[in-house]
């Protein structure tokens, strides 16, 4: 929803805060029972108890961007209320819900990499996520900027606070795999989500290994 307000630049609008949805709603009941902690007021959120390792690596991530990048944590705390770890409906999944300021993801090990790798990843992930709510909170022109360039602006500002870290610790922090230009970025495989049964099967699937780590 879009409305002018008084002394707004011409062709300019703001864009009003997003209303929750009722899916919204209900990420929030299952994530006010969940939080496993709360940094400068984020709640960390582990709807798939996987024990300490989700929540040591989001305390992490937000450690390192407060110590090497302040301004760009100050954002993320900002626009992101919520980090919370849940099913998608795909493997991998991320979605940012702009009504109640969440991130939904599906937490990843990210085995491969060195101890301090994923939490200089998922920071780099945040600034990501932070800087795509801050242009849809922000004052936009008339015309929405196209999705190609919010994906580079967002690609960039993360790219930024991974050169920090590379100034820091390039070896800890594995910034030589996180680094890269955003023609390459667009470059790299992706599988796309099958759609329908598949997905909603595959889903299931990862929520009932999620129940069985509850149980046991």
């Amino acid at each position: 929803m879009k409305e002018n307000r008084p002394g707004g630049a011409a062709g300019q609008v703001y864009r009003a805060k997003p209303r929750k949805t009722l899916g919204d709603r209900m990420i929030l009941f299952g994530a006010r029972r969940n939080v496993v902690s709360k940094v400068d007021g984020i709640a960390i959120v582990d709807m798939r108890k996987h024990g300490d390792l989700f929540q040591r690596t989001m305390e992490d991530a937000l450690a390192l961007l407060r110590q090497h990048d302040p301004r760009r944590y100050a954002r993320v705390v900002e626009h992101i209320r919520w980090i919370i770890n849940m099913v998608g409906r795909f493997s991998l999944d991320m979605v940012y819900h702009p009504g109640i300021s969440a991130l939904a993801i599906e937490f990843s090990e990210m085995s491969g990499m060195r101890a301090d790798g994923p939490a200089a990843a998922y920071a780099a992930l945040l600034v990501w996520v932070a800087t795509g709510a801050f242009l849809l909170a922000r004052l936009l022109q008339e015309e929405p900027q196209p999705k190609p360039r919010t994906a580079r602006i967002c690609f960039e500002e993360a790219q930024r606070f991974i050169a920090r870290l590379a100034e820091v610790d390039r070896i800890a922090y594995q910034t030589d795999v996180l680094q890269m230009d955003f023609d390459t970025f667009q470059k790299l495989p992706v599988e796309p989500p099958s759609g329908g049964l598949p997905d909603l099967v595959s889903a299931l699937r990862r929520s009932w290994r999620d129940n069985r780590r509850r149980i046991q």
